[in-house]
């Protein structure tokens, strides 16, 4: 029998979109799953857009109050029954096959975790692929974690992961304001084996109101990660690297004081 397969989703405020997302994972070949779709307190009709999708696989849930994206996952993660577990955007796409593939992949393998291609539009038409095709072959499979310290290119829309592997790293870090996607794959990649499908799989869609797009969000959450990880980054040679780019935002910014003292 196959697995049973969790897939996250949290939602804030995108009952215009939601719907695509949701149906975008129904219509997956692969179909022995559970849909957790955790609205995190939002204010528009997404309860109505939810309840009209008509399929049992769906579990909705509404937090009383607005918790951030990192705590409604970890919602989903205790939440979850499946061995393995999946996370979607609400307003991204899965495209077919995606998870029929990961979970071949990581059935067959000691991988902890096995993720995807995946292209990003921008707001202003603008389309990337990641990971980019400059990036080597040795830092996209296997003990990748010293390359993922050196940058970033997993999303969670394009992960599948061993349930016990969230639970031994204890999930999504709640400090985190933005990029907590970032933050999770390292702390995966440090712990296990990665397993890599070289095509793109998810679509992700940055809207103007997406978390991606506070550049002040990012630029704490950028100083947070060089704090918590300035051992290892200091050990593989790329810190001062890191820190360079975070300085000279900061001074583009006009903040370029208060970052220097929080990272002293």
């Amino acid at each position: 029998m196959e697995p049973l397969v969790s897939v996250i989703i949290p939602t804030y405020n995108r009952a215009y979109c939601i719907e695509k997302a949701v149906r975008s994972v129904l219509t997956q070949e692969y179909e022995n799953m559970e849909i957790l779709v955790l609205n995190d307190g939002s204010t528009d009709h997404t309860d109505t857009v939810i309840s009209e999708i008509r399929d049992k696989r769906i579990c909705y849930r509404k937090n009383p109050y607005n918790c951030g994206a990192a705590a409604t996952r970890n919602i989903g993660i205790q939440l979850a029954k499946g061995e393995y577990i999946a996370f979607q955007d609400s307003d991204d796409i899965w495209f077919k096959g995606k998870l029929h593939r990961q979970v071949k992949m990581i059935e067959d393998s000691v991988y902890g975790m096995v993720y995807s291609c995946f292209e990003r539009k921008f707001p202003d038409g603008r389309v990337e692929k990641v990971p980019r095709d400059g990036i080597q072959d040795e830092a996209k499979q296997g003990m990748i974690y010293p390359y993922l310290l050196a940058e970033s290119y997993i999303s969670t829309q394009t992960m599948l992961v061993r349930k016990e592997i969230l639970q031994q790293i204890q999930g999504f870090d709640e400090a985190m304001k933005s990029y907590e996607d970032y933050d999770l794959a390292i702390r995966i990649a440090k712990c296990c084996q990665i397993g890599f499908i070289n095509e793109v799989l998810v679509h992700l869609n940055t809207l103007p109101d997406s978390i991606d797009m506070d550049m002040m969000k990012g630029l704490i959450s950028s100083c947070y990660l060089l704090k918590k990880y300035e051992a290892d980054l200091e050990l593989y040679g790329i810190y001062e690297q890191k820190r360079k780019v975070i300085m000279d935002f900061a001074e583009a910014a006009g903040c370029k004081a208060a970052v220097e003292k929080f990272l002293a």
